[in-house]
């Protein structure tokens, strides 16, 4: 982290906060209530929580401003792990007595769907003077800040990143203190990020880009095709489409990831997704070409780097029945939608067009 370039924007942010007293009373006094609420769920409320109370105290989170329908993303949240795994791991993940590098581990682990956003945002409400909250905002003020290296892919947001991610804003608060800000936590930290970003008259800080460009080692593939997957499914429910994974489509082909429509009383249409980061791609076509058996099927997409891709689209031509109906998908172009798409998402649901329990 440059110290000068975060000096410059701890002062401009002084300078902007004075400016506007009553807009940051009301922001700080929000974050107050935040944490009043959360601190209600001690270990013993959270080993009992229900489905309905999951859905309650996940909703409030920052991270889950993209799902218009909380419902049903706390439905799969319980389908992909089983409410009985959900209680114990947020339990051990807030509460429990191991270093917290260990506990971020585990619950990484163990559970599924509850990502580092919302995982450390949990931290942060409950216990904000220890806890930063990590989210694509985070990862971009910092880097605006000088600092680098940092994380390209969930998996790689591991227990000593979260320490790390303890130790940078332990220093952004610090810097706040000495510029007079009071009874400054990591939440306050958070809200210092966010109007970092707004864009403060200073130009000190290149951001640098949010999707990797370099290609995976072998070693990490496997988590990488994991991300790819899992966001290729939330693109899918976010443009309305029932989503789904690792999903049978034909006898003996399991696909990476299903995007369903419904039309009317007439039936249904499918888009079927095979994520390639690394094994055989005779294997993927094969999985493509069987797929399209499924009449349902309208189109199937191979989603690889643009290495894999151009092999892929050379052989898939040799196949006249797969060559009609394949297309290609880059997977930093799937990062990139991925974080357009939540950005809009976040922006259209604070709006609140559509009451919670529609």
């Amino acid at each position: 982290m440059d110290d000068k370039v975060l000096r410059e924007y701890v002062s401009a942010y002084k300078k902007q906060t004075a400016a506007n007293p009553e807009e940051y009373k009301l922001a700080w006094s929000e974050r107050r209530d935040r944490v009043t609420w959360y601190r209600t769920w001690d270990k013993a409320r959270l080993l009992a929580i229900t489905s309905e109370e999951l859905e309650a105290y996940l909703s409030k989170l920052w991270a889950m401003l993209t799902w218009g329908n909380k419902r049903y993303y706390v439905d799969l949240i319980i389908e992909k792990n089983s409410i009985e795994t959900v209680r114990s791991n947020l339990a051990d993940l807030i509460y429990g007595d191991a270093p917290i590098a260990n506990r971020w581990e585990q619950f990484r682990d163990q559970v599924s769907h509850i990502g580092p956003a919302m995982a450390s945002e949990l931290l942060a409400h409950h216990f904000p003077e220890s806890f930063p909250v990590w989210n694509r905002k985070a990862k971009e003020a910092l880097e605006r800040l000088g600092e680098q290296d940092l994380p390209a892919y969930n998996y790689q947001i591991t227990g000593a990143f979260y320490d790390r991610l303890i130790e940078l804003t332990a220093k952004v608060a610090q810097a706040l203190t000495d510029e007079g800000f009071r009874d400054v936590d990591k939440l306050v930290v958070d809200y210092f990020f966010w109007d970092l970003l707004q864009g403060f008259p200073i130009t000190a800080g290149p951001t640098a880009t949010t999707v990797p460009n370099q290609v995976p080692s072998p070693r990490e593939q496997i988590f990488v095709h994991n991300e790819i997957r899992d966001k290729i499914a939330e693109i899918g429910t976010w443009l309305g489409f029932k989503a789904s994974t690792e999903q049978t489509i034909t006898t003996g082909t399991r696909i990476d990831v299903v995007w369903e429509a419904s039309i009317g009383n007439m039936g249904r249409v499918l888009y079927a997704f095979e994520v390639q980061a690394s094994g055989s791609i005779d294997s993927l076509q094969l999985n493509l070409l069987r797929s399209l058996s499924n009449p349902a099927v309208q189109a199937v997409v191979a989603v690889s780097d643009e290495r894999q891709l151009d092999k892929i689209r050379g052989e898939a031509g040799t196949l006249p029945d797969l060559s009609k109906k394949i297309r290609y998908w880059d997977f930093r172009e799937v990062l990139e939608t991925h974080a357009s798409l939540s950005t809009a998402f976040d922006s259209i649901n604070r709006l609140k067009l559509v009451p919670d329990s529609f």
